[in-house]
């Protein structure tokens, strides 16, 4: 069956309901929309006002009432009062409706906020309602002229704000009377007590995407049907509505394209769309016979008809009544639980060493947050391994460091070398810049010297020798000096390139071996607390200056270069300097938002911090305890001054934005209760839900108990670890045959009972009870299907009823 098919049918069984209260007449269908709360008159047109101190006084002002109503993304508002005359209390009765929950907001406070031009803002707090829904302000403008109305409501800690048109205030009463008569809603009425009851829903009526193109659409559940022609019911007002027959288009995803009949931003009913059927019809039959039989009850100013003398008994009584019928019943059990901390954020804070307190920065009840320092420890143990690591770190500065003076001389030497093995001249040796290289230039230069001699005095002798000039004893001379330098060459090459490379792998080794023992002091750091910030922060107390690109800046007086950077350096430095300079000769900037000095303050100021040395070396031994997560401080143990060991548990950090809750649960309520089963838990006025994450697998010895566990969120902090709250778990949702509202159920000589009204008289019938789930129970004997059950107040039917021994008639008295 289709949805279309559905909508006939409804449409043809609200005729043939129509039909029916025809043939049987209004008294007993009177009898049933009394159940739902329904009374199908227009009572915010009503002028009759009950008294104030009516169970109705919240109703309406007449038909001199100023009606407004007001939505928001999340409330409506319907709100009405008498016209406003200056300095003169005024109420005006605030019907205030949760469209998310369809539920009249029970609780709480709303604050209503009146604006006047310029004027300073009056506001005015109703702490609680007067009854359900129903706030009651008493309000006075104290000028004329046209005030703002703002309602302020506070829910899930967001504040809404609901501003309301302009409110006309007159000079006098008789400004007032004859000012412009407020403009009425036009439509039938439904209350809206009876809107929360069913409840009712309404939707604005908006453009959608609908086949590709944007149309007007309301929700299908918005449609019924009369005698085949769709109808919706618009709110025209908060307690007022009209039926409309617009004509429709398509259909798709559970919307209706409306072609003609509907304008946007009109709300039309999608819940609850019955009740407003039932409530136009009587509205329509009070219309076509409006003197037939009624009469106005004095005590309420409600409407009653003569041939109706059973209504009499249920306004009397204030009684509500309900068909017996099959139902379901939610089988719930309590559980007693205690709120405690969640132990997986937890942290108790201990000191990595032995100290005394410095200082304290945060106590119980502090929030604090990841990394975040709650109090320093002065320790000579951690001072004692700073200076460690402070020496070793300045081993391996680049002033310090003899591996780039022995690569330096590595390199030179080898390009010496490279260049000797061409047989430069000496002179062109001499004319080049070698670079440093200590007195292996010297031995090098010295050896080729005497060779490039002993070679020129070699070949002078051979020629020599050749001409016969000179005797061979001066050539062997001369060769064997030849040959002695070129060993005594060839042996200084061999020994400064091994030298140079020794020298170079030995500096090698001793670097790396320092920097094993850098190394190791920074983990002794890290065991003693100390972080990669710490430590970073304090590598800046021994850390060379650099350049601009980030080199290091050699500090040797001795080093050309160095002392070409730090000129360079210290030339830009003064450049900076007289830019951003604040002296008394200069303007100084007063501009609080100047982003340029407010950058440089900040990083002045940084500096100043770091770089003090006075201050650096005062707090060398210090170290903070710091906060491992974001939470509360709930327990602290030390003060300043005091000396703490290693083992001593200083502080005590909760995150209370999740919390346990232990619940015990009886042995015999073990096969229940299993994992993943919500849980109401009832903490004096708030309810929070959660599931069941855990069920410890023994039972205690001493209880016979065993633990469920629950994990809720706790962002507003209103659940406190120690707490003792009780928990509902639903365990099964079973069908049964009858069931009604557990408030029916009376004991007269301790057997159970139970008040039935067939339109004219109550009749007391003994039942037989069955399961329960606290709101609801189960009628195994004793009532028929339909049968209508007195739900509300049946205590007093039952008191009428022992006065007179007898069934208590439809008239209120007793036969």
């Amino acid at each position: 069956m289709n949805e279309r098919t559905a909508l006939k049918i409804v449409g043809v069984v609200l005729t043939a309901f129509l039909i029916t209260v025809i043939a049987i007449g209004t008294d007993r269908v009177s009898a049933f929309f009394s159940t739902l709360g329904l009374s199908g008159h227009d009572h915010s047109h009503s002028p009759v006002t009950p008294p104030a101190d009516s169970a109705d006084a919240h109703a309406h002002h007449g038909d001199a009432a100023i009606q407004i109503t007001v939505w928001s993304d999340r409330f409506e508002i319907f709100l009405e009062h008498p016209p406003l005359v200056v300095d003169t209390p005024t109420e005006f009765v605030t019907h205030v409706t949760d469209l998310v929950t369809l539920e009249p907001r029970k609780a709480g406070p709303v604050t209503f906020m009146l604006k006047h031009g310029s004027g300073e803002d009056i506001t005015h707090e109703e702490t609680a309602p007067a009854k359900d829904g129903i706030y009651i302000p008493a309000l006075a403008f104290p000028e004329t002229g046209d005030w703002i109305v703002s309602i302020i409501i506070t829910l899930e800690d967001e504040a809404h704000v609901i501003e309301l048109p302009p409110s006309k205030v007159y000079a006098s009463a008789h400004d007032a009377a004859h000012g412009p008569a407020p403009k009425q809603p036009e439509g039938f009425g439904f209350l809206k007590e009876q809107q929360w009851k069913v409840p009712t829903k309404v939707e604005p009526v908006r453009k959608r995407n609908m086949s590709g193109r944007d149309v007007l659409a309301v929700s299908e559940s918005a449609l019924t049907e009369q005698n085949g022609t769709p109808i919706v019911y618009v709110q025209t007002g908060g307690e007022t509505f009209q039926k409309r027959q617009p004509e429709t288009g398509i259909r798709a995803d559970g919307f209706v394209q409306i072609l003609s009949g509907l304008s946007e931003g009109e709300y039309v009913v999608t819940q609850g769309v019955l009740a407003l059927a039932a409530a136009e019809r009587m509205d329509e039959e009070d219309h076509q016979h409006p003197h037939t039989g009624h009469t106005h009850d004095d005590q309420t100013g409600h409407i009653h008809d003569e041939a109706q003398p059973g209504q009499d008994v249920l306004s009397r009584f204030d009684v509500e009544l309900q068909a017996a019928g099959p139902g379901v019943l939610e089988l719930q059990t309590k559980l007693a639980g205690e709120v405690k901390l969640n132990a997986d954020r937890v942290a108790h804070i201990v000191p990595q060493v032995s100290g005394k307190v410095r200082e304290v920065l945060k106590s119980v009840g502090d929030r604090v947050h990841t990394g975040e320092a709650m109090a320093w420890i002065e320790s000579a143990t951690l001072g004692q391994a700073k200076i460690d690591y402070l020496s070793k770190f300045a081993e391996i500065s680049c002033c310090t460091i003899e591996l780039a003076r022995a690569q330096e001389v590595h390199d030179n030497a080898t390009h010496l070398l490279e260049a000797l093995a061409s047989s430069p001249s000496l002179e062109n040796l001499s004319q080049m810049d070698w670079g440093p290289m200590g007195k292996v230039r010297s031995d090098l230069i010295s050896a080729y010297a005497e060779l490039q001699y002993a070679e020129a005095a070699f070949e002078r002798e051979r020629r020599l020798f050749d001409k016969k000039i000179t005797s061979g004893d001066e050539f062997q001379k001369a060769e064997s000096a030849l040959k002695k330098a070129e060993a005594l060459y060839h042996a200084t090459r061999d020994r400064v390139a091994f030298e140079v490379q020794h020298d170079l792998l030995e500096a090698t080794r001793a670097q790396q071996i320092r920097e094993l023992d850098v190394a190791g002091a920074e983990r002794n750091l890290y065991v003693l607390g100390l972080t990669a910030s710490d430590v970073q922060t304090l590598q800046t107390m021994t850390t060379p200056p650099v350049d601009g690109q980030g080199a290091v800046v050699c500090s040797d007086p001795n080093c050309p270069t160095c002392v070409k950077a730090r000129a360079d350096a210290a030339r830009e430095a003064a450049a900076l300097e007289s830019e951003h300079s604040h002296s008394e000769s200069e303007h100084i900037c007063t501009d609080p938002s100047c982003t340029d000095c407010a950058e440089h303050a900040d990083n002045h100021h940084v500096e100043e911090q770091v770089t003090d040395p006075v201050r650096a070396n005062e707090r060398l031994a210090w170290y903070p305890l710091r906060a491992p997560f974001d939470g509360t401080v709930i327990s602290k143990h030390l003060s300043l001054g005091e000396s703490v060991k290693d083992d001593a548990d200083v502080f005590i950090i909760a995150d209370l934005s999740t919390v346990w809750v232990d619940f015990r649960v009886h042995q015999r309520d073990l096969p229940t209760i299993m994992p993943g089963q919500k849980v109401i838990v009832d903490c004096g006025q708030n309810q929070a839900e959660g599931v069941i994450t855990y069920i410890a697998p023994v039972v205690g010895d001493d209880t016979r108990t065993a633990l469920a566990r629950v994990v809720l969120s706790n962002p507003s902090g209103c659940l406190r670890p120690g707490t003792f709250v009780s928990g509902t778990v639903a365990i099964d949702r079973t069908r049964t045959a009858m069931v009604i509202e557990r408030s029916a159920i009376q004991y007269i000589e301790d057997q159970p009972c139970v008040f039935v009204y067939d339109g004219h008289a109550f009749d007391k019938r003994n039942v037989t009870l069955g399961r329960t789930d606290g709101k609801r129970i189960e009628i195994t004997e004793g009532l028929q299907p339909g049968e209508n059950v007195v739900t509300k107040n049946a205590f007093r039917i039952k008191a009428e009823m022992e006065k007179s021994k007898t069934a208590l008639s439809g008239h209120g008295h007793v036969h």
